[in-house]
């Protein structure tokens, strides 16, 4: 008996080279309207907005769009991009938005707070921190501000949702305002 898969042929051979972003992305043109994401419904205790449900079509989209405006800020290929966000829609659009704009992501958990966090940015030397507004009654993104401004390697914080503090971008309106105009992903987002 053997455990090797039989070959597909619609399958492209080269799997390596498919990326999660890519996948996205084949989903979101094959199956624009089928649910891609979904939030708990207890998000509300998590962050002061109601559930979110995204289709791949809504999802590559805002996806794209979170791509062009990590490179529209300035955030080069492989730039390190620490992530700090709950387990909600907006933690995989992050993530596969810093890949598809060829960014390396690293993920600390919601429970850092600013010792872990400093220990963390002066290994990684990371570009940009990005977090949510508020959780669980707690403000991460007035957090990440704070760690921001005695670590030089930091030029950007950035944040989802409302009421976000002074000097943390807000990746809600990138999402809004969508992609600009002739914006091409950096990392190889797959076959289309």
């Amino acid at each position: 008996m053997t455990t090797l898969a039989a070959p597909q042929p619609d399958r492209p051979q080269d799997s390596a080279r498919i990326t999660p972003a890519g996948l996205l992305r084949r989903h979101a043109e094959q199956t624009p309207e089928a649910l891609a994401l979904l939030d708990p419904p207890n998000r509300r205790i998590l962050a002061p907005s109601a559930p979110r449900r995204l289709s791949f079509g809504e999802a590559d989209i805002a996806v794209e769009a979170l791509a062009a405006y990590f490179a529209h800020v300035g955030l080069e290929p492989g730039d390190c991009v620490a992530v700090q966000l709950p387990n909600l829609v907006e933690s995989p659009l992050t993530l596969l938005a810093a890949w598809r704009a060829g960014l390396t992501v690293a993920a600390v958990p919601m429970l850092w707070r600013a010792t872990e966090l400093a220990k963390v940015c002066d290994l990684l030397e990371p570009a940009a921190l990005i977090g949510m507004s508020s959780c669980a009654g707690e403000r991460p993104a007035n957090l990440l501000r704070d760690v921001a401004a005695t670590r030089l390697s930091i030029r950007f914080v950035m944040g989802f949702g409302p009421d976000l503090p002074d000097g943390v971008a807000s990746l809600d309106d990138a999402i809004l305002d969508g992609p600009a105009p002739g914006f091409v992903p950096r990392a190889n987002p797959g076959p289309a």
